[in-house]
């Protein structure tokens, strides 16, 4: 009787725990909507670079030095255009909401545009617990896209925001139970794929790190090549797009930056890497950016063809450039970079107020940044941890082959972020431009909070797996 009472008390607690992480999913969820839908209006101000989803989507994006960086702009005219004409992932998730019942013929409001981002996040989150993924993982990740600096992107033309959104879908196609449906999860870490890197030029490397972690701790045959083959290829479309291609690129000002605010600004040598890229006499421009000063026709024309591989060869037999761009990057990835308005203006908000939460996950970050590398150290150690031998493509999956495989995908996601960053654009605005990777970290320390949560408690409710507990019943 005493040992009957104890299971039915044990299965009573998960049961119970269950529901409490059912109902937090549901509240921060909600919370996010009603921040997003206001009032007052909420999102984040154009940089000026609205435009390069504005016009893809069919949306007229004008040009207010008033507002620039520091107000947000509640709504946008529709105008002529196509998806063709600049075609990217958030141009079309803009455009799909701006068509979405009630229409209104003539603009397209930001709130509209940011719900709609959450509804495809709720969806995953949804799809993500039928098939087998533990409601409190769930939770630790909705904690994550809750913090203003992600939630508040879904409200603007940013092409981050869908970037965002396909790397936490993607998350939640790899936090999956064994057995559960291949098809679900492997449709849901495609479009994740899509939506990340077809959204700009920069987040290419998700798409690697998808595909590279769709094969970890799984066996061979999983079908696990097959879905890997396809994030690849959807990745190699989306770099032919927007590398030679009808996406958007920079080549002259995201050249100059990698050179002269970029390589030639932390190495040991600068004059040898501009001797080497055949830019010699343009010495004094080394740790200035494009838009400081008037760029010569010679020098832009230069600029443009600068080899990345090069680059990346001169940042590797050169030590001093790797320690020096290391702390750079570390500095910029742990701190949020948040500087864009939050609020219309108004006599409360007369400049460029930052709506902030003291509870968010990128508040706690922020607060415990000196101590992150020493936490993700022990986070990747307990995620990686085995009772028996491991391998990752061998005959048998790891005993933690979703926990495995996520982590592998964000630490790869925070890596290939930061070296695309920094190869592509220099360290000018190196904090937005690691916006995605600070979202990958945030979603990796928040997983392995979870995952702590669940070896805390195992003990308290038997041998059975705390996860295995409050998982919903797989559906094949």
């Amino acid at each position: 009787m005493l040992r009957g009472a104890t299971s039915g008390s044990r299965g009573s607690a998960r049961l119970a725990i269950r529901i409490a992480a059912l109902a937090a999913l549901a509240a921060i969820l909600a919370h996010g909507a009603a921040l997003l839908a206001g009032p007052p209006v909420r999102g984040l101000a154009d940089n000026g670079d609205f435009w390069r989803v504005g016009r893809g989507a069919g949306l007229w994006v004008p040009d207010d030095p008033e507002s620039r960086n520091r107000f947000v702009r509640p709504s946008f005219e529709r105008a002529d255009g196509h998806l063709a004409d600049a075609f990217s992932s958030a141009a079309l998730l803009v455009r799909i909401a701006g068509e979405l019942p009630p229409r209104d013929p003539r603009e397209v409001s930001l709130q509209r545009v940011g719900l709609f981002y959450l509804c495809l996040a709720a969806l995953a989150f949804t799809l993500a617990l039928r098939r087998g993924a533990a409601p409190l993982v769930c939770v630790a990740f909705a904690w994550v896209l809750a913090s203003p600096e992600n939630l508040l992107m879904l409200n603007s033309l940013y092409a981050d925001a869908a970037a965002l959104l396909g790397a936490l879908v993607i998350a939640l196609s790899l936090v999956r139970r064994p057995g559960a449906a291949r098809w679900v999860t492997e449709a849901l870490l495609l479009v994740g794929v899509f939506l990340a890197t077809w959204s700009k030029q920069l987040h290419a490397g998700v798409g690697v790190a998808a595909a590279l972690a769709s094969m970890v701790g799984r066996p061979p045959g999983d079908r696990v090549p097959t879905v890997a083959l396809l994030a690849g290829l959807v990745t190699f479309g989306a770099v032919v797009h927007f590398g030679a291609g009808a996406g958007l690129r920079f080549p002259t000002i995201n050249g100059y930056h990698a050179v002269f605010s970029g390589v030639a600004d932390v190495s040991s040598d600068p004059d040898r890497v501009l001797r080497e890229h055949h830019l010699s006499e343009y010495r004094d421009r080394v740790g200035t950016h494009y838009f400081g000063a008037p760029v010569p026709p010679d020098l832009a024309r230069r600029v443009e063809t600068v080899s990345r591989t090069q680059i990346a060869l001169q940042y590797l037999r050169d030590p001093r450039a790797l320690r020096r761009t290391f702390t750079v990057v570390r500095r910029a990835l742990v701190s949020s970079d948040r500087f864009l308005g939050n609020e219309l203006p108004s006599e409360r908000h007369p400049g460029a107020a930052i709506y902030e939460e003291p509870w968010s996950f990128g508040a706690l970050r922020d607060r415990a940044a000196a101590a992150l590398p020493f936490v993700a150290i022990l986070a990747l150690a307990w995620l990686a941890r085995r009772r028996r031998p491991w391998r990752p493509l061998g005959r048998k999956p790891h005993r933690d082959a979703a926990a495995l495989a996520t982590a592998t995908f964000l630490v790869l996601t925070i890596a290939f972020e930061s070296a695309g960053a920094v190869l592509g654009d220099g360290f000018f605005a190196l904090g937005r431009h690691l916006h995605l990777a600070r979202f990958a970290l945030d979603l990796l320390l928040a997983f392995a909070i979870a995952s702590a949560i669940e070896a805390a408690t195992r003990k308290l409710l038997g041998p059975a797996s705390f996860l295995d507990a409050i998982r919903p019943r797989v559906r094949r």
